[in-house]
């Protein structure tokens, strides 16, 4: 209900302070529970429900209840922080030493040395750290609310050396009702890229085997020319030299090319397909086109015809194997995907369980 609660939240949940968040919580909503062990440390508790959530309330609490300056509040968090022994004696016994002379009993002053001091200061946060993590939190969560298909592909795109985090932010697409298609010569950038509110395509650059300067400059020469209208067209506009096997069995291996040609047709030709552009790039830069250049019916360019052996289709399972290979994960199906009826007649799927459980009232 306020910024602060997301402060609280990622102070509280560190191993020092977890134990209080049930106390936390039972603050935020039920007032009169608040308790403080000391009237005197009201001021300091009272934003956060009686329960000890920042160091700066650490370093207030010892100057407060015990008598520290704040510059011996501070060697008392660092001692407890460093767990030095016989450092942390030494401050645990002048804590209490002081908080007798304020009036305190010191049953009560090694109390809150015990419970709140030590866990507190060994793993606390600071509650500017906290703040900051709290407005990326915040930040973060309006444009998920906000900005879905946006705020995902950015976050794929800072993640996409890291196969596994792409493959749990697609996941998380696929909740939101985003779909993440796989990479395209044609509509493809270098990283994912926003194609419309519930699609988000693969980036080029997150294809294993492909270098960025062979990707950038196949797209500057798309960005010049337009899409590429064929396989054909594409093995006469991008320069023979950036045509190699590793690059080119990435590509189609990926589905990056799947609107030039069917990928085990592409990979069974790749010899014939290169070596139509060298012929074709070579008349090309020699200028051996004759009138009759544009009329390849009659092959009187002196460049041989474009055509590619038959070849038979990649099965399924080898089209998501070389997804599995190029991308790191499935992309435009999974292998499992056949199973869904037999997997509902043989099991209780989660999701029917908790329809199940929801219509009963049951937590």
């Amino acid at each position: 209900t306020r910024f602060e609660d997301i402060i609280a939240m990622v102070a509280l949940y560190r191993p020092g302070p977890m134990e209080w968040i049930p106390q936390y919580i039972r603050g935020k909503h039920e007032s009169e529970k608040v308790h403080y062990f000391d009237k005197s440390l009201e001021s300091i508790l009272r934003e956060t429900y009686g329960v000890a959530v920042y160091k700066e309330q650490i370093l207030q609490i010892a100057q407060v209840f015990s008598g520290f300056s704040l510059g011996e509040a501070d060697i008392l968090r660092k001692a407890v922080g460093k767990k030095i022994p016989q450092l942390l004696n030494e401050q645990r016994q002048k804590f209490i030493e002081g908080a007798v002379k304020k009036g305190h009993s010191k049953s009560f002053a090694e109390e809150v040395f015990d419970k709140v001091i030590e866990p507190f200061a060994g793993y606390g946060f600071n509650k500017a750290h906290a703040t900051s993590y709290a407005m990326i939190a915040y930040q973060t969560a309006y444009l998920k609310a906000n900005y879905p298909p946006a705020l995902m592909t950015a976050l794929m795109t800072c993640d996409q050396g890291d196969i596994e985090k792409v493959a749990f932010e697609i996941q998380e697409c696929e909740v939101m009702g985003i779909s993440v298609l796989p990479p395209s010569l044609n509509e493809s950038d270098l990283k994912f890229t926003v194609i419309n509110e519930q699609t988000i395509r693969f980036g080029l650059l997150a294809v294993k085997s492909v270098g960025k300067a062979s990707i950038q400059e196949i797209l500057n020469i798309r960005k010049g020319g337009g899409s590429f209208r064929s396989l054909q067209n594409f093995a006469e506009r991008v320069s023979v030299k950036l045509l190699n096997k590793k690059l080119f069995e990435a590509l189609a291996c990926s589905g990056a090319l799947d609107e030039l040609g069917e990928r085990k047709a592409l990979l069974e030709n790749f010899e014939r397909i290169v070596h139509y552009a060298k012929d074709f790039q070579t008349s090309q830069a020699q200028g051996q086109t004759d009138i009759f250049g544009m009329m390849e019916s009659l092959g009187a360019s002196g460049v041989p015809s474009f055509h590619l052996e038959p070849t038979p289709a990649a099965s399924f399972m080898d089209r998501l194997k070389w997804e599995k290979s190029f991308l790191g994960l499935y992309v435009s199906a999974h292998p499992l995907d056949g199973l869904k009826k037999y997997f509902g007649k043989k099991v209780l799927l989660l999701a029917k369980l908790t329809k199940k459980l929801i219509g009963k009232n049951i937590k």
